[in-house]
């Protein structure tokens, strides 16, 4: 199925539950070599934060409006 959009679904779908369960925060780890996790999460709006580990990138998505 690579290459034909099952991540993004899958993603999105995933995204959408964790909003409609009240979720604050989605975080995530994705190794640094795989690019196309990373870009995918960039296209979802998450941004990469530091990790404590350099084969290892952090991606956060806020999910609830801040107060």
């Amino acid at each position: 199925m690579k290459g034909q959009g099952l991540g993004t679904i899958l993603m999105r779908k995933i995204i959408a539950y964790c909003r409609s369960r009240g979720t604050a925060e989605l975080v995530g780890q994705v190794l640094a070599e795989n690019i196309a996790m990373r870009e995918l999460a960039r296209k979802l709006g998450l941004t990469e934060a530091a990790s404590p580990s350099a084969d290892i990138v952090e991606v956060r998505l806020p999910l609830t409006a801040a107060r």
